[in-house]
């Protein structure tokens, strides 16, 4: 006696490769993608700092000197999106307080963007962009 197996569907050992397969495609996909969303969000804090340079500017236009006050520039703490925290710094460059800036956007602390590997960004009177990556400031926005 013959008999054929008609036998439809996946057998254990199929289903567990395949969830293998996923489980590996994920792992590599995942780190990439949280990366890459981490970057895009970058955008909100530069957005935010040349808001506040931009009214700055107009702020120094009319009286001839920088504040160090967010409030004079009706800026807000945050950026739009929520994800970066401003603040006006004492220059970094020496130079009367009144005659040069440096605004500064770092991670809200415990929001979404505190696992950056870019823990903040900066820009100066002078247009000098910096950017804190692996602990030391360096030249540009990424």
């Amino acid at each position: 006696m013959n008999k054929i197996s008609n036998q439809k569907g996946f057998t254990f050992i199929e289903i567990i490769i395949v969830l293998a397969i996923i489980g590996i495609l994920s792992s590599i996909a995942m780190p990439s993608y949280r990366e890459s969303i981490q970057k895009s969000r970058r955008v909100d804090a530069q957005d935010a700092l040349l808001k506040a340079v931009q009214r700055m500017e107009i702020f120094y236009s009319r009286g001839a000197s920088y504040t160090q006050n967010l409030a004079d520039l009706n800026v807000n703490a945050t950026s739009d999106e929520g994800y970066y925290t401003i603040a006006i710094l004492a220059p970094t460059v020496p130079c009367p307080i009144t005659s040069c800036y440096s605004i500064t956007a770092v991670p809200v602390v415990g929001g979404l963007q505190a696992a950056d590997t870019v823990k903040g960004v900066r820009i100066n009177s002078a247009g000098v962009r910096e950017v804190l990556a692996y602990g030391t400031w360096k030249t540009g926005w990424k």
